[in-house]
């Protein structure tokens, strides 16, 4: 078992870490929003807010193990910390003549950092 610290780099709704927002037509459409670029996959807190929007949408993580999906209702805001985030996207459902409005948030992002000092946690 390699050892390794905890790295956590912190976020807020007025300083976020990610912010990706979508206003289009309610047309089946997905957008990544957020990607990891970390191994071990990092545990990742966020919101979606979806306060203009005139549709429902899916919230998609790809996770290591099971996927993760949320409908997200429109005049909602959600928020999540899921752990082993592989990928965050989002689905605006299909419905005609209706606007699909989200933001995603990014406000935290934990990670293990592999090291060579035998004085921090393990990465187990």
């Amino acid at each position: 078992m390699s050892e390794c610290k905890l790295v956590t780099l912190p976020g807020s709704l007025s300083n976020p870490l990610f912010d990706v927002s979508y206003a289009n037509p309610c047309d089946g459409s997905t957008i990544e929003v957020y990607r990891a670029v970390t191994r071990p996959h990092p545990t990742v807190t966020f919101q979606v807010n979806t306060n203009a929007g005139e549709c429902p949408v899916t919230l998609k993580v790809e996770r290591e193990g099971e996927d993760f999906e949320a409908i997200i209702q429109p005049n909602s805001n959600r928020a999540f910390t899921i752990n082993k985030v592989k990928r965050i996207s989002i689905q605006c459902s299909v419905a005609g003549g209706q606007t699909c409005v989200w933001e995603v948030i990014g406000t935290g992002i934990s990670y293990c950092q592999e090291i060579d000092d035998d004085h921090n946690e393990s990465c187990s």
